[in-house]
């Protein structure tokens, strides 16, 4: 179920450097965190004593938090950093819930689904993030999504958020011209007729995926219409999936499902759907921040053939162009219990290596705000950080906010209903069965 992983140092330090000992080390460390953050918080820690750091995670592949813990072992000898990799994401919810409940979570844990998550922090096991970020002179780092996306409904912060994965639309600017489409749709209404467009000219319109890309293209119209209130009154129990917004979103995404994806979708994955894009097999693809790199260049602009547009609009909408999608990705929690100096000194070191780390050696695009001069910053990058900056609202994705069991059904009815296996009534009654079952 799960495979121990240490992070181990292979290069070799220097002389000076194995002369130092742990508690100088530490000191630099803990000076270095405190003039970056502005803090005097950060006191000198003792690591002669020797500490090894637990981090269960559900990232099969993480280098650049790899490399950030190489590093901080390579800086604190009497530390190791082991990285307990558990990918799926089922299994590793329910260990996590079986840790949490023995009281016995390791030092560092990855985010879980938020319904999850708030039955774990309830119990008062993991440290308050508002207050670390605080105590550390972070809060004013984090961009409005570091700090917001995985607040709990209770208003409680307890993931330390790495990524600002902000989504577009994205298409080939020569299938839109030979289509007749001179640019990109305003609204959703805009944006079927130029599916169709696609269509009689030849092309598939939109590649996606089964999961999280296809529950997207659901949510779109309940975001437009009621912002994020349809889906957690849908949650709570006050509303349906069978009321007027749930039936039109389901409508929505089965002309688009029959008509406008890709041959084969419903079998497809995520690289499969992201290679039917870039080939010239669809005209569509629809996707965050992590990906963006795959249509630019070697100087972070967008190449000659791609172009994008953000989330269109609907008579009725109550935001605007700019609230649209944007995710931090799987956020990290802390054990209280597990909370001693030495995990501290690291965490701030995190903290204060990733945002440069990421972006610059990595193609991540961080939560919190980093050194845009330490290389050539695009103008395609400036424009998405303004957009992150301007953003008043976000969306809530409906694959997190669901609790697994519903989630799962979700994942299965949405396919059905995207090929035209059940009517938009029988979806949303399916819906509505299995979020009543845990209201």
């Amino acid at each position: 179920m799960k495979k121990r992983i240490a992070i181990i140092l292979v290069s070799v330090l220097s002389l000076g450097l194995v002369a130092c000992s742990g508690k100088q080390q530490a000191e630099t460390n803990a000076t270095k965190a405190a003039e970056t953050t502005g803090s005097t918080a950060a006191e000198p820690v003792d690591t002669d004593k020797k500490r090894v750091i637990t981090w269960m995670t559900v990232h099969s592949s993480w280098p650049v938090m790899d490399e950030i813990a190489a590093n901080y072992m390579a800086e604190h000898p009497n530390v190791t950093i082991e990285f307990d990799r558990i990918s799926d994401r089922s299994s590793y919810n329910q260990k996590v819930q079986i840790l949490a409940a023995n009281n016995s979570l390791p030092d560092l844990v990855d985010g879980v689904s938020q319904a999850v998550e708030q039955e774990i922090t309830d119990t008062g096991v993991c440290v308050d993030i508002d207050e670390l970020y605080k105590e550390l002179g972070y809060t004013d780092r984090m961009l409005p999504i570091g700090l917001e996306w995985a607040r709990l409904p209770n208003g409680k912060l307890y993931e330390m958020c790495w990524e600002n994965n902000i989504e577009y639309f994205w298409y080939h600017k020569d299938m839109f011209k030979k289509a007749g489409i001179e640019v990109p749709p305003q609204t959703f209404d805009e944006l079927i007729k130029d599916c169709q467009k696609l269509s009689d000219a030849g092309y598939a319109a939109v590649s996606v995926w089964p999961g999280w890309e296809v529950s997207r293209w659901l949510s779109f119209i309940p975001y437009r219409l009621t912002g994020n209130q349809f889906l957690m009154d849908l949650l709570a129990g006050k509303a349906k999936m069978s009321d007027e917004t749930g039936i039109k979103t389901a409508e929505f995404l089965q002309a688009i499902g029959t008509k406008y994806y890709q041959p084969g979708w419903s079998t497809s994955d995520y690289t499969s759907a992201l290679e039917t894009f870039l080939s010239g097999n669809a005209a569509m693809y629809y996707i965050g921040a992590w990906q963006f790199n795959s249509f630019l260049d070697e100087s972070g602009e967008i190449k000659e053939d791609y172009a994008y547009f953000r989330l269109p609009s609907i008579e009725g909408a109550i935001n605007g162009e700019n609230d649209m999608y944007i995710n931090a990705g799987t956020g990290t929690m802390i054990s209280k219990d597990k909370f001693d100096d030495t995990l501290k000194d690291f965490v701030a070191y995190v903290l204060n290596e990733y945002p440069d780390k990421a972006f610059w050696e990595n193609n991540i695009l961080p939560s919190a705000n980093f050194d845009t001069a330490k290389g050539k910053f695009s103008s395609f990058w400036q424009a998405v950080m303004n957009d992150c900056n301007n953003q008043k609202d976000y969306a809530y994705t409906w694959d997190v906010r669901f609790d697994a069991a519903s989630a799962e059904v979700l994942s299965k009815e949405e396919i059905n209903l995207g090929m035209g296996s059940i009517t938009p009534e029988e979806f949303a009654k399916r819906i509505d069965d299995a979020l009543a079952t845990k209201q």
